[in-house]
C-alpha cells in the first residue's frame, strides 16, 4: 500500500438541492462554469482534482499553503464570476482543507487524510470554511496576496 502526505481541499456547494429544485437548468449551468473556473485555479497552484460527486469536488495539493491559496483564489474568482445570480439564490462553494496522510489507489486518493473532510461537513459548523487546526498552524501568514 503506498501512502504519502498531502494537503486535501473537498469543496461543494452549500444549499445545492435547493437551488437546483428552484432552477434545475440555470443552477447546473451556473456550477458548470463555476468547475471550470476550479480547474484552472487548482492547476495553478500545483493542484490534481482527483474526485467529483454532484456539486462537490476533491483535490490534493503538495503543501497546506498551496491548498489555502487556492481555496482563496477561488472564491475570489467565484465571487466575480456570479455577481449576476439572483441574491436569493447564491452559489455559494463551502471549502475545507486537510492535511494528512492518504494511501494512493491508482488516481484517487484514500484514507483518514480525506475522510476527515466529510465529518467537516456533518459538523454544525458546516457553513464556515473548515480549516482543521494543523492545516491552518501550518499555512498562517503565508497566505496573504503577493
Amino acid at each position: 500500500m503506498d501512502r504519502k502526505l498531502a494537503a486535501i481541499l473537498s469543496a461543494d456547494v452549500a444549499g445545492f438541492s435547493r437551488l437546483a429544485a428552484l432552477d434545475e437548468e440555470g443552477t447546473l449551468a451556473a456550477l458548470n462554469v463555476c468547475r471550470n473556473r476550479i480547474a484552472e485555479v487548482v492547476k495553478e497552484h500545483g493542484g490534481r482534482i482527483f474526485g467529483t460527486a454532484g456539486d462537490g469536488f476533491v483535490a490534493e495539493f503538495p503543501s497546506a499553503v498551496q491548498a489555502v491559496r487556492c481555496s482563496v483564489e477561488i472564491q475570489r474568482r467565484l465571487f466575480s464570476t456570479l455577481e449576476d445570480r439572483p441574491p436569493d439564490r447564491p452559489l455559494e462553494f463551502r471549502i475545507g482543507i486537510n492535511l494528512g496522510d492518504v494511501v494512493v489507489a491508482g488516481d484517487d486518493l484514500l484514507g483518514d487524510g480525506v475522510n476527515t473532510l466529510r465529518a467537516c461537513k456533518r459538523s454544525p459548523l458546516r457553513q464556515a470554511s473548515a480549516f482543521p487546526h494543523r492545516c491552518a498552524s501550518i499555512s498562517m501568514g503565508k497566505c496573504r496576496s503577493r
